[in-house]
């Protein structure tokens, strides 16, 4: 099917912060990686695999920031996330 959502932003360049919403560990960085490297976008990660994520001390930090074409990011986003 088509992807009307990737048509719709279109492909320039854009970036999205990843956020660390609740607390937990840090898991499945490299995967995320692979699956937004396949799509030509960059992951920045500010923090390392294995880092502790603390309710009200990293609520809602940036984990990563993710670099690339809008309809890549977007298609992406949430087998990532899913990751």
């Amino acid at each position: 099917g088509a992807d009307w959502a990737g048509q719709l932003v279109g492909n320039g360049t854009v970036q999205a912060l990843l956020y660390a919403k609740s607390g937990g560990v840090l898991a499945g960085g490299p995967a995320v990686t692979e699956v937004f490297q396949q799509l030509a976008c960059t992951v920045d990660w500010h923090l390392a695999e294995g880092a502790e994520l603390l309710p009200g001390e990293r609520e809602r930090e940036i984990i990563a920031t993710v670099t690339g074409p809008a309809c890549n990011l977007l298609l992406g986003e949430r087998l990532a996330l899913n990751l």
